[in-house]
């Protein structure tokens, strides 16, 4: 027998039991993003490694030097850097001329933001 009472009782019981699991996501969602957000800095130690070999290197690759920094033009404002994302655009965007000075300050900023915990 189910009284109308009994009836609501349930209701907000669902609803609490809900928003516990609500709770429980976005602690889960705010676990994944961190640990996406760490392998992402990681990430961008191993890219300024790259790039600085690139720089090193005798005569500068620039077709690959475009394709890194187009990688980094995408998934930096992804990852909340758009600094980095506005400097790989100049990568992209340099001629042989301006190539390595716009590289040079990509590097600084994936040295930076790779460093930072």
């Amino acid at each position: 027998d189910r009284s109308p009472s009994r009836g609501l009782g349930d209701v907000y019981k669902r609803q609490a039991d809900h928003k516990a699991s609500g709770r429980l996501s976005m602690s889960r969602l705010a676990s994944v993003r961190e640990r996406l957000a760490g392998q992402y800095r990681a990430s961008l130690r191993v890219e300024a490694a790259e790039i600085q070999a690139l720089l090193a290197a005798d005569a500068l690759n620039e077709a690959e030097m475009h394709q890194r920094a187009h990688k980094l033009r995408g998934s930096g404002g992804s990852f909340g850097y758009p600094d980095i994302s506005d400097a790989a655009s100049l990568v992209e965007e340099a001629t042989s001329d301006t190539l390595a000075a716009a590289a040079h300050r990509l590097l600084e900023l994936l040295i930076k933001h790779g460093a930072a915990h």
